[in-house]
């Protein structure tokens, strides 16, 4: 579900990012792809707790809202900064989520 929905922020954002001279859709993507690859496979060889998996799940959302607050740090174009901060946001309800799992 989150992965669909980071698809959808990536595809949203992809068009802004080319007009700003940015990468193109195969850099991220493909890093993405490694990420969640190489956790598949560290999670089945060390049979990672329920706990572990939310730890990553917790660091993958914070790495994600410092992109974007970084993002917002700089000066976008108003259209980009509207889909930007829309995002965001969403990120932001994400992590506390995660967070609140930690807590428990």
């Amino acid at each position: 579900m989150r992965s669909a929905q980071r698809a959808a922020f990536a595809a949203g954002l992809l068009p802004h990012a080319q007009r700003l001279g940015g990468a193109d859709a195969a850099d991220s993507t493909t890093r993405g792809a490694l990420r969640r690859g190489w956790m598949a496979v560290k999670a089945a060889l060390s049979g990672a707790s329920d706990r572990a998996m939310i730890t990553e799940a917790e660091h993958s959302e914070a790495l994600a809202l410092a992109a974007y607050e970084h993002a917002l740090d700089v000066m976008l174009p108003p259209t980009a900064r509207d889909v930007v901060e829309r995002q965001w946001a969403e990120i932001c309800l994400a992590h506390d989520r995660v967070q609140g799992l930690l807590s428990q």
